[in-house]
């Protein structure tokens, strides 16, 4: 799917459309020096929108962060998702670890250049966090076995434990099913604390390497209409 100024506009208002764009400028200028994202298929601006800033929109479409909400972004790259959802919920506080030094130099650079006042940019290992946070996200970090129960700690709420984690049933696209996925303008759901995690492809071995499947699994036309890469799936392990 071909994103634009005009879409991303629609979507969010013009306002934060073009704070992404300019985003997407500014992590094509960094990726020159430092890899961040694939420079064999995100060359332009529209590229960079098209193939990251519009599926890590999800996150914030899904969540519709509130303002006294604190999100953890877990190997955040160059900000994603971390970055495009501080720009669309510019009154939620994010931060935004990685174990990459010169990662993190980047996110804090293109915070500075684009005045995001709710970042904090660390440098860290997730292991060695201890503060709670109400979200923690995630996009293609690693295997959920492994990253379900390394951010466990750093939820203000207890993870509930779906028993879905079956062959048969595992995790599953639900329709108002989620119990902590409630109406939202945006995206017809919101989906409350825990962690959101963005992961393509089959994830039924993982789950049953996890034991438990998470509460939502949706692809990602659930929120942004028109949306036709199925390959995408935005996963909910709420908390209670």
């Amino acid at each position: 799917m071909q994103a634009t100024p005009e879409m991303l506009a629609q979507l969010l208002g013009p306002g934060k459309a073009n704070r992404l764009v300019e985003y997407s400028r500014l992590l094509l200028e960094w990726n020159v020096k430092i890899n961040l994202i694939s420079r064999k298929e995100s060359s332009t601006v529209e590229d960079v929108l098209s193939r990251h800033v519009l599926p890590c929109m999800a996150f914030p479409l899904a969540a519709n962060f509130q303002p006294d909400e604190t999100v953890l972004d877990v190997g955040t790259g160059g900000g994603l998702p971390g970055l495009v959802s501080a720009i669309c919920a510019p009154e939620t506080r994010f931060t935004l670890v990685d174990l990459r030094r010169k990662k993190i130099m980047v996110v804090s650079q293109i915070a500075k250049a684009l005045s995001l006042k709710n970042v904090l940019p660390l440098h860290e290992k997730a292991e060695n966090l201890a503060e709670k946070y109400d979200f923690v996200t995630g996009r293609g970090v690693t295997s959920l076995p492994r990253f379900v129960p390394l951010v466990t700690k750093n939820l203000r709420g207890r993870l509930i434990r779906s028993s879905r984690a079956t062959r048969e049933n595992g995790a599953h696209e639900v329709t108002g099913k989620d119990p902590d996925c409630t109406t939202s303008v945006a995206s017809g759901t919101r989906c409350g604390p825990g962690i959101l995690y963005m992961k393509g492809g089959d994830i039924q071995e993982e789950v049953e390497a996890l034991g438990f499947a998470p509460q939502l699994r949706a692809t990602l036309d659930r929120w942004i209409p028109g949306y036709d890469d199925p390959s995408d799936s935005l996963l909910h392990f709420p908390t209670q």
